[in-house]
């Protein structure tokens, strides 16, 4: 048997089903226990009708009341004095008694025994077009009130009514589908629609809310299922965000294990050459080969200034790789940062090689920093090394201080040959170098850019009217 998957059909079928069974209910009702009921509302009604009879009767004005009487139980009426003949009054429809003075007087007995109700009992044949109801009532006074009606109108009522139900039904049943259909559409729509909304969910599409526009249960079900979204929505970017950082990371990781082998690269050839002169030249002293003091004098200059540089290279490559690894911890002080300049100033004042250079720089304003002061005074020193390098003959160096939002700005700048933009990013980088006339070893800006970063501040070189512009933002 095929499944019905739509909920709309399947509510659509209940109340179909539903009304069908409600109205079979009422024609089975109608068929076989509408005559008892139809006996049943005649006997009250006669009941109450003779009650009241007898509280208001008057003998003056009974052909009035007997007449109100018929009116009210739409029965024949007869009033009989005490001694049952002969009739005192009667409808006017029917002057002869429906039965015989000795059942009469059965009648007139039992009514008395049942004062308050009075006698009710159904006269006739078993075809209820010949029978008739039969209500006696014993009044205070003697008389006897008595009311006959005929059960032939109930059975051509009773037809009349089945066939008008039967026929209401039907329209009532093609009314109650239309209805239920109404009903149906209006209650399977929000299902329906958190239906498309779940499958757009299913395919990690949360844009779309449930417009919310009932408090019952399918209400909250839409609020469940929007909360449920947000929920997903979140933990799904939060997912995204995991992911990219662990792509980050994996890149980071590649990216430092090929710094790694390169860094390790670049190490040896740089230690190569010092290590390769220390060696030669102190063979050459073992062998004896320099045989003048001044031949001698010479190659302890150069032992001395390769051992120098060798020292130097390692000093360097060990704070580099502190600073790299994320374990150094910065010691953070207010300072005056012009006093780092002016020290760094008069240690790197011997680079100038016989070389002119004008110092452009303010002394007169001082600025404090917050700050590590021994790694500041390390990049003060690294950049002012770098400029004094690679400045030229009669050139300047320029040196500013200056107040951002971000924090405290310091310029060094020179004029000499410019950087190509295209390795301004790429000077920050370990080991690397423009050319190889002045000597260095290309960890000085790596250190710098690594100290920086410690501080959380910023960097950057670019060129601008004829200088070389370094600037780093603690």
């Amino acid at each position: 048997m095929k499944k019905i998957k739509s909920i709309r059909t399947k509510i659509i079928l209940v109340f179909s089903m539903t009304f069908f069974i409600l109205l079979l209910l009422l024609l089975l009702l109608n068929k076989f226990f509408l005559d008892d009921f139809y006996i049943k509302s005649n006997s009250n009604n006669m009941i109450k009708a003779s009650r009241e009879f007898e509280t208001e009767y008057k003998p003056e004005a009974f052909q009035e009341q007997i007449a109100e009487l018929v009116k009210r139980t739409g029965g024949d009426v007869f009033l009989f004095p005490e001694e049952l003949f002969p009739v005192r009054a009667a409808s006017g429809r029917h002057n002869k008694p429906p039965v015989k003075l000795e059942h009469l007087k059965i009648i007139r007995d039992k009514a008395v025994q049942s004062a308050e109700e009075g006698h009710l009992e159904i006269l006739g044949s078993g075809d209820i077009e010949d029978q008739r109801i039969i209500y006696a009532r014993a009044m205070a006074d003697g008389q006897l009130v008595l009311i006959v009606k005929r059960m032939g109108l109930v059975s051509e009522a009773t037809g009349m009514f089945y066939s008008f139900m039967l026929l209401t039904s039907i329209a009532v049943y093609l009314v109650g589908i239309i209805i239920s259909f109404i009903i149906a559409k209006g209650v399977s729509k929000p299902i329906i629609k958190m239906k498309e909304t779940t499958y757009k969910m299913a395919d990690l599409q949360f844009d779309e809310k449930l417009i919310v526009r009932s408090y019952d249960e399918v209400g909250e079900l839409m609020n469940s299922v929007n909360q449920m979204a947000d929920a997903l929505s979140e933990a799904i970017h939060a997912l995204k965000v995991s992911n990219h950082q662990l792509t980050r990371e994996l890149s980071k990781e590649k990216s430092l294990e090929k710094m790694r082998r390169r860094f390790v690269s670049d190490v040896s050839h740089e230690l190569k050459n010092p290590i390769s002169l220390i060696l030669g030249y102190a063979d050459g002293l073992v062998q004896k080969i320099p045989k003048s003091e001044e031949a001698k004098e010479e190659y302890y200059s150069i032992i001395v200034d390769e051992a120098s540089r060798m020292h130097t290279l390692v000093k360097d490559l060990l704070d580099l790789s502190g600073y790299e690894s994320g374990t150094f911890t910065i010691d953070m002080e207010p300072f005056i940062v012009n006093e780092l300049i002016d020290n760094a100033l008069e240690r790197l004042h011997f680079m100038t090689d016989n070389k002119t250079v004008r110092i452009d720089y303010d002394t007169h304003r001082q600025y404090v920093l917050t700050a590590d002061r021994l790694r500041t005074s390390q990049i003060i020193i690294n950049l002012l090394s770098n400029a004094f390098k690679h400045v030229n003959d009669n050139g300047t160096i320029k040196i500013e201080l200056s107040k951002q939002t971000q924090g405290l700005k310091i310029l060094i700048a020179n004029t000499g040959v410019l950087i190509p933009d295209k390795e301004l990013d790429q000077i920050w980088n370990s080991f690397y170098q423009i050319d190889t006339e002045n000597r260095g070893n290309g960890l000085g800006l790596a250190i710098v850019k690594s100290i920086v970063k410690l501080h959380e501040g910023s960097y950057r070189a670019y060129t601008q009217n004829g200088y070389n512009c370094f600037e780093i933002i603690l």
